[in-house]
């Protein structure tokens, strides 16, 4: 859910408190876990067509 969200343009701060995290830091350490990199590094790479 969150990476569709950061796919559609979203900035990651928007998407962790939408999908229920409490703050930045506590979304990007699990979004970090699950995929791999930081939200930010996500939503860049994508950006790019990376």
């Amino acid at each position: 859910m969150a990476t569709g969200l950061i796919r559609l343009g979203l900035p990651p701060l928007k998407v962790g408190l939408d999908c229920g995290f409490y703050d930045q830091s506590h979304f990007s350490r699990h979004f970090k876990r699950v995929v791999g990199v930081p939200p930010g590094v996500y939503a860049r790479s994508w950006s790019q067509g990376i």
